[in-house]
């Protein structure tokens, strides 16, 4: 594993959008760090970060929505620190771990990073940085092709509607839904009281509160987060858990989230975290 330092971010400022245009390709990308400074600079002022590649956005979230997730998942708390994984460092298998790493080698037509910092900045820097490791095996133990090498940890945004106190068939962006694996489900609420999951109609996680599932979590391997509640099928930290979204026939399974909610929820905000290739985006 590898540290490099990252271009300069262009044109950070308060109210403004700060673009990377090209981050250097070539290794396994494991982490980008975003380090914040400034006279006022925080997390909840990164109000969208985007990272793209080939053209297409893989990764969508504010910094509030990342630094929940991250400490959901145990990372390390800190003010100026902003950790953005593409690796699972805290998997059980080193092929768990590595299997969402952003393998660079297969040579895409771009990658880049835009970050939109809040109005209330004041003199706002940002500095980043990465680890990177090698690329990924072509073959795998048993000699065929590494079906993981182009394979990556991806975060699409999408806002359901939760208009009133009642449950609702939550539309989440699964990418083409041509062989992705569902990794995790957030939801960033003020008022989800539960959850119901099916595929191709059965019953995979049925929730009688939200408060009972997140027990469940805090009792393995997870901190949960006030405002925020993971689906999370891999939460004992076994990478093969995650939900393949086509069947063994090859044909796309139909997938139902219902949430139920206690009051009107107008921020409502989900984040689907897969692990895909860039043309199932």
């Amino acid at each position: 594993m590898s540290k490099i330092v990252l271009p300069p971010l262009q044109g950070v400022g308060a109210g403004l959008t700060c673009v990377m245009p090209v981050i250097p390709q070539g290794e396994t990308y494991d982490m980008i760090m975003l380090k914040l400074g400034g006279t006022t600079m925080t997390k909840a002022l990164l109000e969208n970060i985007k990272i793209k590649l080939g053209g297409k956005t893989i990764m969508e979230v504010t910094g509030t929505q990342l630094d929940s997730i991250n400490s959901y998942l145990g990372h390390t708390a800190n003010a100026s620190y902003l950790p953005i994984w593409f690796k699972e460092p805290g998997a059980r298998t080193i092929t768990g771990e590595e299997i969402g790493g952003l393998d660079t080698s297969v040579g895409y037509t771009s990658f880049s990073m835009e970050i939109k910092v809040g109005a209330g900045a004041l003199a706002p820097t940002i500095d980043s940085w990465a680890l990177r490791s090698d690329p990924k095996d072509e073959l795998n133990a048993a000699g065929r092709p590494n079906e993981t090498k182009k394979m990556f940890r991806a975060f699409l945004n999408s806002q359901p509607p939760a208009p009133g106190a009642a449950t609702y068939n939550l539309d989440l962006p699964l990418g083409s839904r041509t062989g992705t694996l569902l990794k995790r489900a957030h939801f960033f609420h003020t008022s989800l009281t539960n959850l119901e999951v099916k595929k191709d109609g059965v019953g995979i996680w049925e929730s009688e509160s939200i408060a009972d599932d997140q027990f469940i979590q805090n009792e393995l391997t997870r901190v949960t987060q006030a405002g925020h509640f993971c689906y999370d099928p891999i939460f004992r930290d076994n990478q093969s858990d995650a939900i393949p979204t086509i069947r063994d026939n090859g044909q796309t399974s139909v997938f139902e989230f219902k949430g139920t909610f206690s009051a009107a929820d107008a921020n409502f905000t989900a984040v689907t975290e897969l692990y895909t290739t860039l043309d199932q985006i």
